[in-house]
């Protein structure tokens, strides 16, 4: 791994372990992670997941320590997530949910947010289904509004349980082409088995 820098964003795992009652799911984990695309390669039930909610700050009971060095002692940064089983809010339309999520995340003005709605529904090819209800999409339709949730607002750091399942080979092109270009702008972890 990638050296972070003093001045550049970046996490560090120090001594992290989590389990659940008995069994033991991660065992002391010590990573330093910089700005890039990495892979959390494993398969089903090796703590992938575990270790992404732990790094988002959704789980707070375990061993060790994350730490942000540019933000020691303060919040967690805005972080980008996409769980391996994404749902959103079945009633709302897809634009209403991007609306919805970039408000929880972002304190900018509401054309501002309009912007980066209209950006992240061109990008992944949500343009044409933006007033169609969640529950009404198709596996790889709502694997996208979950990429698109995700990239809102460009956080620093992005997490992505199973990204590209669902989606259709071009999509999956079209997925890594957009994060290769942000391999040197923010963190992102990416889990698939």
């Amino acid at each position: 791994m990638r050296e972070v820098k003093e001045d550049s964003m970046g996490i560090k795992l120090v001594g992290v372990s989590k389990g659940y009652k008995k069994n033991l799911v991660i065992k002391n984990i010590n990573l330093e992670i910089g700005e890039g695309i990495y892979g959390f390669l494993g398969a089903n039930g090796v703590g992938k997941t575990t270790l992404f909610k732990i790094i988002s700050g959704y789980f707070t009971k375990y061993k060790g320590k994350v730490i942000y060095p540019d933000l020691e002692g303060k919040e967690i940064p805005m972080i980008g997530y996409l769980p391996q089983e994404f749902k959103g809010y079945p009633q709302f339309s897809v634009y209403e949910f991007l609306k919805y999520i970039a408000n929880i995340k972002g304190k900018k003005s509401d054309e501002e947010l309009e912007l980066e709605i209209e950006n992240k529904l061109e990008i992944f090819n949500l343009k044409e289904i933006k007033n169609k209800k969640l529950k009404s999409l198709s596996g790889g339709q709502k694997r996208r509004v979950g990429l698109a949730q995700a990239f809102l607002l460009n956080p620093k750091i992005v997490l992505l349980d199973e990204p590209t399942t669902g989606l259709d080979p071009n999509e999956r092109i079209h997925f890594k082409n957009y994060i290769s270009n942000l391999k040197n702008k923010q963190i992102i972890l990416i889990s698939t088995h």
